[in-house]
């Protein structure tokens, strides 16, 4: 069973600020602290999310909720990759004693 992406970015306190709904401050405070430094890595043009930010700009978000869509993006890309590793990891054996 795959927790869905809201779940998975709840955990990581990376929600979308709908209306009055306010803001979830809880989560993992590394792994938040991980995207946010990937996303202004990113953002500074060293890899792939520098042009994510500027399509996000062009569609009228300003720089904060840009950054925002764009955590929200590398939490379901880290995401993503952290479950094909356990998928792919061998499982581990029982010592024998």
């Amino acid at each position: 069973l795959t927790p869905s992406p809201a779940s998975r970015r709840h955990g990581t306190n990376i929600e979308n600020v709908i209306g009055g709904s306010g803001l979830n401050r809880g989560g993992n405070r590394q792994m938040n602290y991980a995207l946010h430094m990937i996303a202004v890595t990113q953002a500074r043009g060293i890899g792939p999310g520098r042009a994510y930010l500027l399509k996000q700009q062009g569609r009228g978000k300003d720089r904060t909720a840009a950054v925002r869509l764009l955590r929200r993006r590398l939490s379901d890309t880290v995401f993503t990759a952290l479950r094909a590793d356990q998928i792919h990891a061998p499982t581990a054996r029982p010592h024998a004693a």
